[in-house]
């Protein structure tokens, strides 16, 4: 062992250790078509064939797709990232699925396949900030994703703590660790600072190689799950970490604005009222740890002098329903708000007037909790400290339900249904 992997050990609490044999860390995500289903892995080896084989039958895998190799280096290690694609699957059915290569092949996974439209009640499970080391919630994650009380899940930033380190080894043990959850239901991810730490880390490299979501890119896309569109964002633009600042912020802006005019189109709004955003800095927050959120807010809701515009009002005036995000490690529910003033009357979730804001980042990791400050602000509706994770359920187009649940223990620590019978942008009546 060198003296750089020595050190990792000593501070991650993690040697270098290697890895099973054969194709692991397997995890499925939604792509574009809506009969088909994205499935990535990694292996020890590169394969020019890989393969993705799929069935009815656990021992009928008579389905065969060609996959695609992605070879990334993580601080001198050589990994080896595939994906494949199932296509024309039958809505709402269970499917058994194997991935490798003619020579190795790995066990066999099964899934079940999202109803069709939109007329159905999607469940799922949101949380940031989850890492190898203290991972409280990966045992009760992985357990309700085999068990079926789940959808989809999407973790919004901060993955492993962190996908680099260790040459890439905690990132890999870091998926093995999840595999049960994301070879059960699609996984959907969003960036984090610890994704595109520079210097010290490897700005986005093992984030972009080891996931395989929607689109062109792993940082903003969208997709839908019965009545909702989900809008995924790079907070991390508005803090320089990924090399592009003004740049980045103005481009994310205008596809912001293509997409949230799309989706109020009469006949779109009308098929996904909900809209959601995912992304992983907060807007709003009331956390005690120095520089979360200076006077309660950040440059995502403000924008900046160098920055230029923050993303606030652009939500506001695109009906945004539900904005998530992380990196606080609590979890933090806000009362529907714009520009810091409450919207709507003494019941504020009944056909609120503006986004409402989650910070759901308890999910656990080696950096342990954070505390609140003594007085809450007045949009800031209930605070928790525990490890937890956010369950979100849309019953159907007017109501949507979410519970925050405590691990171990399962405990629902906060619960708020949600009504909107007038989904529109919030600047028109």
């Amino acid at each position: 062992m060198n003296l750089f992997d020595y050190m990792m050990c000593f501070f991650v609490s993690n040697c270098i250790r290697p890895m099973p044999e054969g194709p692991h860390q397997v995890h499925l995500s939604l792509n574009d078509e809506a009969t088909s289903i994205t499935v990535s892995w990694t292996d020890l080896k590169p394969f020019q064939e890989p393969t993705v084989k799929w069935g009815l039958e656990r021992d009928q895998l008579s389905n065969q797709s060609g996959g695609h190799l992605r070879r990334f280096g993580s601080f001198g290690r050589d990994i080896f990232s595939y994906w494949a694609v199932m296509r024309n699957l039958e809505p709402d059915t269970t499917y058994y699925y194997q991935v490798g290569s003619k020579s190795r092949l790995s066990p066999v996974y099964s899934f079940r396949t999202l109803p069709s439209g939109t007329n159905w009640s999607p469940r799922i499970a949101i949380f940031g900030d989850l890492g190898l080391k203290n991972g409280q919630a990966i045992p009760v994650l992985n357990n309700r994703s085999v068990s079926g009380d789940f959808d989809l899940v999407a973790h919004i930033g901060d993955i492993a703590y962190d996908l680099y380190s260790s040459h890439g080894i905690i990132g890999d043990e870091f998926m093995q660790a999840i595999e049960p959850m994301t070879s059960s239901v699609p996984y959907m991810v969003v960036p984090g600072n610890h994704e595109y730490l520079p210097i010290i880390g490897d700005s986005g490299v093992a984030y972009k190689y080891r996931y395989k979501m929607p689109g062109e890119s792993n940082d903003m896309y969208t997709f839908t799950v019965g009545p909702i569109l989900f809008i995924t964002i790079s907070t991390e633009f508005y803090y320089y970490l990924e090399g592009g600042g003004a740049k980045k912020v103005a481009e994310q802006r205008d596809w912001l604005e293509n997409v949230l005019t799309e989706a109020n189109q009469p006949e779109n709004r009308a098929k996904h009222p909900w809209i959601i955003v995912l992304g992983h800095r907060p807007f709003y927050c009331s956390s005690s740890r120095f520089g979360r959120c200076p006077g309660g807010t950040t440059w995502i809701r403000t924008g900046s002098n160098y920055l230029g515009k923050g993303l606030e009002d652009l939500f506001y005036k695109g009906g945004v329903d539900l904005v998530f995000g992380g990196h606080n490690h609590q979890y933090e529910r806000m009362y529907p708000v714009y520009d810091l003033k409450i919207s709507g009357s003494s019941t504020p979730y009944l056909n609120p007037n503006a986004t409402t804001y989650i910070i759901s980042g308890s999910a656990g990791n080696q950096e342990d909790l954070d505390g609140f400050k003594e007085d809450p602000p007045v949009w800031s509706a209930f605070r928790n400290s525990e490890y937890s994770y956010t369950q979100l359920t849309a019953f159907n187009s007017t109501h949507l339900m979410l519970q925050q649940i405590s691990v171990p223990s399962e405990t629902v620590i906060d619960s708020v249904i949600i009504t909107q019978r007038n989904h529109r942008p919030f600047d028109q009546p």
